[in-house]
């Protein structure tokens, strides 16, 4: 059970950037500052900015979708992510509502980002022949990012409405996030159904190796053959991997120092620079792991009490996410490895 504490020092406390909140409001949460800072206009403005590169990409891209359901399912969705984020700025406007400095241009920006929802998922369905990742990301980390702040929504006194207008738009986001992630091999046009199910297969299915589901079900009925593991990635295509490595050599500098070195950086650099990101993330996993560690066995130490009981549901949360996010570390970066290492002998064998 969680006390709310003095109403007085309410707005004070929340328009600090904290991160933690000061005592005399709530017991264990974030600052409303904090939350809407680093949890909601940080990632939105990046979103902002990768969108509006994808939607210039997906511009001169051709229709490989037919018309379904999905057509009209997505920008429904969208248009009420959208009504909600204007039915947050409305509150926030509001005299009576608890905010902040940047309640306003937080909101403001999430509203931008839903409107930008909108055209990017029209063109990420109809043009692309795998669920998008830059929207499924985005989705994904803003309702998880999202839930600290609808947490303290409902702690702050007379802010139901606002909690639940949130709740809402949250819910709003998991139903996107459904018909974002949904696989569109069935819809594709006659011409792209033959590409590997792995090319068809969004970030989650890619990430889980959900994409080979349908292959051990085949194996466990039967014995499997050759057809049965269908194509290959078309970017594992040699013919395709020569003629890049090809490319970058015929206009490579022989006099300049390690130059088979440059052209292999050429040729992949987006495939040697994949990994970064994760192996980012797996740091941070394994540098909080001490302090995780630290802190339970802090609190397994001590009497229970009201607070003792938040911080244990909170250090709960915390080990989830650090372990599931390890054991996801563990499942994608050995797949990229291997293809990396197969472009490069396919690529060098090629110049030899």
């Amino acid at each position: 059970m969680v006390t709310h504490g003095s109403l007085a020092c309410q707005p004070a406390a929340d328009d600090n950037f904290g991160p933690v909140v000061d005592a005399c409001t709530r017991s264990f949460d974030f600052t409303l500052l904090f939350e809407q800072s680093i949890l909601s206009a940080a990632p939105t403005a990046v979103f902002l900015i990768l969108s509006l590169w994808r939607i210039w990409k997906l511009r001169i891209s051709s229709h490989k979708t037919k018309y379904s359901w999905m057509s009209i399912a997505k920008p429904a969705a969208a248009l009420a992510l959208i009504l909600g984020q204007i039915i947050l700025l409305a509150l926030y406007s509001r005299p009576s509502t608890i905010k902040t400095r940047l309640s306003i241009p937080a909101t403001v920006l999430n509203l931008s980002a839903a409107m930008t929802v909108l055209p990017l998922s029209r063109l990420e369905h109809t043009r692309s022949v795998r669920p998008s990742t830059l929207l499924t990301s985005y989705l994904g980390f803003s309702i998880m990012l999202d839930v600290p702040q609808a947490r303290t929504v409902y702690l702050i006194p007379g802010q139901l409405d606002l909690a639940a207008t949130f709740s809402t738009a949250m819910a709003v986001k998991a139903a996107l996030l459904l018909f974002e992630s949904w696989s569109k091999r069935v819809l594709l046009q006659d011409q792209y159904c033959s590409l590997a199910t792995e090319t068809t297969s969004g970030i989650f299915g890619r990430s889980l190796f959900l994409w080979m589901n349908s292959l051990f079900v085949k194996g466990f009925a039967r014995v499997i053959s050759f057809d049965d593991l269908g194509p290959i990635d078309s970017k594992l295509g040699s013919a395709r991997l020569h003629q890049n490595f090809c490319a970058e050599w015929e206009v490579q500098d022989r006099d300049v120092k390690w130059p088979l070195l440059h052209t292999l950086w050429r040729a992949l650099r987006w495939s040697i620079l994949s990994p970064v990101p994760p192996r980012l993330c797996y740091g941070g996993f394994l540098f909080a792991q001490p302090f995780l560690i630290n802190r339970a066995t802090a609190y397994l130490s001590s009497s229970s009490g009201t607070v003792e009981d938040d911080i244990g549901y909170g250090l709960v949360a915390a080990a989830g996410f650090t372990y599931l996010g390890i054991a996801v570390r563990m499942v994608i970066l050995p797949l990229p490895k291997y293809k990396r290492l197969m472009f490069v002998n396919s690529g060098f064998d090629r110049l030899v």
